[in-house]
């Protein structure tokens, strides 16, 4: 694991030369898969301090001396993108309910959301946009509820900061719209990267997005993909990637704000080209999804996951 990790970022290097990188630790990138032991567990046989120290060293390229220090630690980090864009990269695998350390303990689980507020705070304080990345997407009932509750208090205290939360894990090309605890109307929003593997029958897929250099507003996200059938019946040619969609166009919003999103959770149960569009978009394209198709309960789950952000 340690060497595939270390050669894909030597590709993306190689292709990338001049971009910055703000990574964040997938739940597969741990032996065994899934486990994140507490920070005070130091025997090597179940410890990942192995991970952290390793990808300190990998990220050190982009990272300042603080940031590597706290991926050293449990693989979460802080970073100024320019004077006015704070970037906060979780390591929310932690709180993942496979992994069967949170059996063990709990209370390790607070260090990150303790590092999140802090960081929160430094950044209202300073006149800084905040952007949040992170692995496990959430309110998939997959990260234990003290994580989440804690998170989505967060969100509602600084949404007028926050300026875009990135996912991925599910493979899915999901939305999440986050409501104020206080009053319940919509204040944020997540976007799930989905995935470069086509597990399962999906298609592979990268996201481009357009940021506001003001304000960090999501200006846009555009999703390219490449049909996996058409490519293995030409395995001697390279993938022909072609946009699937621009999500302001597709869904003709005149910007990406939360009430937008919330517009769009609430039409889709009424609405079936709109939730047909939506679940296309979800599965990219998949050949395999487009057969088997969406019956009433994926109908029901795929609603509901657009507005749920922890569990009920």
């Amino acid at each position: 694991m340690p060497m595939k990790l270390h050669m894909h970022l030597i590709s993306l290097q190689n292709h990338f030369q001049t971009f910055l990188y703000y990574l964040a630790i997938g739940n597969h990138e741990s032996i065994p898969l899934n486990m994140f032991a507490p920070p005070e567990i130091s025997d090597p046989q179940f410890s990942q301090s192995w991970l952290y120290e390793l990808i300190a060293k990998l990220w050190a390229k982009w990272l300042p001396p603080e940031a590597t220090s706290t991926v050293e630690k449990q693989g979460y980090y802080s970073v100024l993108a320019n004077k006015k864009l704070r970037i906060i990269v979780l390591n929310n695998n932690v709180c993942y309910i496979f992994n069967w350390w949170l059996l063990y303990d709990t209370y390790f689980l607070q260090q990150q959301i303790e590092f999140m507020k802090k960081e929160l705070l430094e950044a209202e304080a300073n006149g800084q946009f905040v952007h949040i990345i992170a692995h496990v997407f959430p309110g998939e009932k997959e990260c234990i509820e003290p994580w989440e509750v804690n998170y989505n208090s967060l969100i509602t205290r600084f949404s007028h900061i926050i300026k875009g939360q990135f996912f991925g894990h599910t493979h899915t090309d999901g939305l999440k719209v986050f409501y104020s605890k206080i009053d319940g109307t919509p204040n944020n929003v997540g976007f799930n990267g989905a995935s470069l593997t086509p597990y399962t029958k999906y298609n592979p897929n990268y996201k481009i997005l357009s940021v506001d250099p003001n304000t960090f507003d999501i200006l846009d996200v555009e999703t390219y993909f490449f049909n996996l059938t058409e490519a293995n019946l030409h395995p001697d040619r390279t993938p022909r990637w072609t946009r699937l969609y621009s999500l302001k166009e597709a869904y003709s919003f005149p910007d990406l704000s939360p009430e937008n999103f919330d517009w769009l959770a609430k039409n889709l149960p009424r609405d079936s080209y709109l939730f047909d569009m939506y679940w296309r978009f979800y599965v990219r394209n998949g050949d395999a999804s487009l057969k088997e198709g969406c019956n009433n309960e994926c109908r029901k789950k795929l609603i509901e996951s657009i507005t749920t952000t922890e569990p009920f």
